[in-house]
C-alpha cells in the first residue's frame, strides 16, 4: 500500500498516516474537528541531481496545474496525481528531455479537495501538496 503505518496519539486525539518512505516522505495528519493537514512534501537529493524544480501554479487550481522543471539530465518522467487515501487518479509519463520543460496536468474532472503531486524519474522522486477547487 502507499501508507506504511499508523500513528494515533489519543490525548491529541489526532491520526497520522505516515507514507512508505524514501526520500519523499510525508505525513497526512486527520484531527477531531475535520481538519487535514500534509507535512514533509519534499524533493529527494537525486531528483535535485536530475532537474531544478521551478514553478508548480496555480495552487489552488480549479482546471488544470502547470509544472515547470530545467532538466540536466535525459530520463522519462512520470507525473501521478494521488488523492488523500493513496490512489491513482491521474497519470502520465513523458519522453525524456534536456532543458526547461513545461508540463499541464488537466485536473478539472478530479472532485474538490487535497491531492499529492508526485514526480519520478530514474528513481529519483518529489511530492508536492496541491488543492482543487
Amino acid at each position: 500500500g502507499f501508507f506504511q503505518s499508523m500513528d494515533v496519539d489519543p490525548g491529541a486525539n489526532e491520526l497520522d498516516l505516515i507514507s512508505e518512505g524514501g526520500s519523499a516522505a510525508f505525513v497526512l495528519r486527520y484531527s477531531p474537528d475535520g481538519s487535514l493537514g500534509i507535512f514533509g512534501t519534499s524533493r529527494s537529493p537525486d531528483f535535485s541531481s536530475l532537474a531544478e524544480f521551478g514553478k508548480l501554479y496555480p495552487n489552488p487550481a480549479q482546471s488544470h496545474l502547470n509544472l515547470e522543471l530545467s532538466w540536466r539530465k535525459r530520463a522519462d518522467f512520470r507525473l501521478t496525481v494521488l488523492n488523500l487515501y493513496g490512489q491513482t487518479v491521474w497519470e502520465k509519463t513523458y519522453p525524456a528531455q534536456i532543458g526547461e520543460q513545461s508540463y499541464r496536468l488537466e485536473i478539472e474532472d478530479l472532485p474538490t479537495g487535497w491531492y499529492l503531486l508526485r514526480g519520478e524519474s530514474a528513481g529519483a522522486t518529489f511530492v508536492e501538496k496541491v488543492r482543487k477547487r
